[in-house]
Protein backbone atom coordinates (compact mmCIF):
# COMPACT_ATOMS: atom_id res chain seq x y z
CA UNK A 1 0.00 0.00 0.00
CA UNK A 2 1.56 3.34 -0.73
CA UNK A 3 0.58 6.74 1.29
CA UNK A 4 0.57 9.91 -0.52
CA UNK A 5 1.66 12.97 1.33
CA UNK A 6 0.58 16.81 0.29
CA UNK A 7 3.61 19.04 1.46
CA UNK A 8 2.67 22.01 3.27
CA UNK A 9 4.40 24.49 5.47
CA UNK A 10 4.45 23.83 8.66
CA UNK A 11 3.48 27.09 10.08
CA UNK A 12 0.23 26.87 8.61
CA UNK A 13 -0.71 24.17 10.60
CA UNK A 14 1.31 24.51 13.87
CA UNK A 15 3.22 26.97 16.14
CA UNK A 16 6.59 25.79 16.87
CA UNK A 17 8.74 26.56 19.71
CA UNK A 18 12.14 26.55 20.44
CA UNK A 19 14.96 26.91 23.02
CA UNK A 20 18.17 27.40 23.21
CA UNK A 21 20.28 24.52 25.24
CA UNK A 22 17.46 22.68 26.20
CA UNK A 23 17.24 21.88 30.33
CA UNK A 24 21.36 22.52 30.03
CA UNK A 25 21.83 19.54 27.85
CA UNK A 26 25.34 19.81 27.21
CA UNK A 27 27.47 17.75 23.56
CA UNK A 28 29.11 15.96 26.03
CA UNK A 29 25.87 14.29 26.71
CA UNK A 30 25.38 12.92 23.64
CA UNK A 31 25.50 9.62 23.18
CA UNK A 32 27.14 7.22 20.04
CA UNK A 33 23.66 5.22 19.84
CA UNK A 34 21.00 4.12 21.85
CA UNK A 35 17.05 4.02 22.42
CA UNK A 36 16.28 7.84 23.17
CA UNK A 37 16.73 10.39 20.21
CA UNK A 38 16.46 14.40 20.28
CA UNK A 39 15.63 16.04 17.16
CA UNK A 40 17.70 19.12 16.93
CA UNK A 41 16.69 21.89 14.62
CA UNK A 42 19.28 21.29 11.76
CA UNK A 43 17.27 17.62 11.82
CA UNK A 44 14.19 19.25 10.40
CA UNK A 45 13.87 18.80 6.93
CA UNK A 46 11.21 19.95 3.71
CA UNK A 47 10.43 16.10 3.84
CA UNK A 48 10.63 15.68 7.38
CA UNK A 49 13.04 14.70 9.87
CA UNK A 50 16.57 13.27 9.04
CA UNK A 51 17.17 10.59 11.73
CA UNK A 52 20.72 10.67 10.75
CA UNK A 53 20.97 14.26 11.94
CA UNK A 54 19.22 13.31 15.20
CA UNK A 55 21.30 12.74 18.67
CA UNK A 56 21.09 10.13 21.41
CA UNK A 57 20.40 10.81 25.07
CA UNK A 58 20.36 8.69 28.30
CA UNK A 59 16.62 7.53 29.06
CA UNK A 60 16.88 9.47 31.81
CA UNK A 61 17.63 12.94 29.83
CA UNK A 62 14.58 11.55 27.52
CA UNK A 63 12.33 11.56 30.84
CA UNK A 64 12.75 15.02 31.79
CA UNK A 65 9.92 16.28 29.83
CA UNK A 66 7.36 14.12 28.79
CA UNK A 67 5.76 17.17 26.92
CA UNK A 68 7.87 16.71 24.03
CA UNK A 69 7.79 13.52 23.24
CA UNK A 70 6.36 12.60 20.23
CA UNK A 71 3.25 10.33 19.95
CA UNK A 72 2.34 8.06 17.08
CA UNK A 73 1.42 10.12 13.94
CA UNK A 74 2.44 13.58 15.26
Amino acid sequence: MSLEYETVSLGEHLYIKGRIGWKGLKKDEYLDNGDYRIINATALEEDGINWNDCGYITKDRFDESPEIILKEKD
